[in-house]
């Protein structure tokens, strides 16, 4: 049976992800008290054994300039003796199935494997671009080590905002989210947070090797970048940033696929599009996973209806994810899609 987990089971599904994941009791602990919420997490029930749960935790995602609820899946795990009797493919069933009931158009996750969420109807949708500077130390020059606080979040958030303008796929942070990610990096990480005037970074510091790893940094400007890694100190740092941040020759840079997307409602997703979107097109859309999405919508002067008849053109659902998304651009769809920046970072 797959339900809702109740209050009385976090114990039991904290233990779970004890036993599945390598993470630190004191991160477990405050996972659990802080950011774990039954009403998010399904449970796969056996004989009275939990033996798998999903937590699809909610957020709000900037997709071409509007604002798009999203369940961002994590936490799936499956107790040992119970793996390999269908318990993920029966929870993510069920988790389409309420995010439907809930008005959630699309699915997000990090994947241990691309390979096996591609099947699912998955698509890879934003990279994750990591900067690498070795031996060079930077001058203090402004930035100041910021405290676990409300208006730290808030101006935070500020910068965020300003640098993220441009770009899509990201989170709309809300208070919360901040509060909980400073949370992590300073009082689980035992890292830190820095504030310059138009830029932040929040990371951990490795003495041993003299080694910053910058788990975010935003900037407005070259000089807040110098002035941030000035204030942490280092002489080699390891950054993650939006693939834009720096010039060229500022950083070596390395981008890898990280974060998945799934259409969960086609329709709503194509709705979005529409709005900037003067042309006509007919697209099939197939689904292995979700009958609904299997269909035939025509778009025409911002509207999006299901049609009967022949298409102008077909797509799978993993492809479409990844050309709604601006991952990837294909001019056959007469302009529909656009290739886009896209950066998320910090899902928690």
């Amino acid at each position: 049976m797959i339900r809702l987990a109740r209050e009385d089971e976090t114990k039991l599904i904290a233990n779970m992800w004890d036993i599945c994941f390598d993470d630190p009791p004191h991160f477990i602990k405050w996972n659990f008290s802080r950011n774990y919420s039954p009403k998010n997490t399904l449970v796969f029930e056996e004989d009275g054994v939990l033996c798998a749960n999903m937590q699809l935790m909610p957020y709000t995602l900037s997709l071409c300039g509007q604002a798009v609820p999203v369940s961002y899946i994590s936490g799936v795990a499956t107790l040992p003796e119970y793996r390999m009797r269908g318990c993920y493919k029966s929870l993510q069933a069920e988790a389409f199935s309420l995010m439907a009931r809930r008005g959630i158009p699309i699915a997000i996750l990090v994947p241990f494997s691309f390979e096996f969420y591609e099947k699912q109807g998955f698509s890879a949708y934003c990279d994750k671009t990591v900067y690498t500077l070795r031996g060079r130390r930077f001058k203090r020059s402004g930035a100041y080590t910021a405290a676990l606080s409300d208006e730290t979040a808030s101006r935070l958030d500020g910068i965020y905002r300003r640098c993220t303008a441009a770009l899509n796929g990201f989170v709309i942070r809300s208070g919360q989210d901040w509060r909980l990610i400073l949370e992590d990096v300073i009082l689980n990480s035992g890292g830190g947070c820095v504030i310059a005037d138009g830029g932040y970074a929040l990371y951990r510091l490795d003495k041993s090797t003299d080694t910053a790893e910058v788990f975010e940094m935003m900037c407005e400007n070259p000089r807040a970048a110098e002035s941030l890694l000035g204030e942490i100190g280092a002489e080699n740092f390891k950054i993650t940033a939006p693939s834009s941040a720096f010039e060229s020759g500022f950083a070596e840079a390395e981008s890898k696929r990280f974060a998945m997307m799934r259409i969960v409602d086609v329709r709503t997703v194509l709705e979005i599009l529409a709005r900037d979107f003067e042309g006509n097109i007919r697209i099939r859309v197939t689904d292995e996973n979700i009958e609904r999405n299997n269909a035939v919508f025509q778009i025409s002067r911002g509207l999006v209806v299901c049609v009967t008849g022949h298409a102008d053109i077909s797509v799978d659902v993993r492809r479409l994810a990844a050309l709604a998304s601006g991952y990837e651009e294909d001019k056959s769809f007469r302009g529909l899609f656009k290739k886009r920046e896209n950066f998320v970072n910090l899902l928690l």
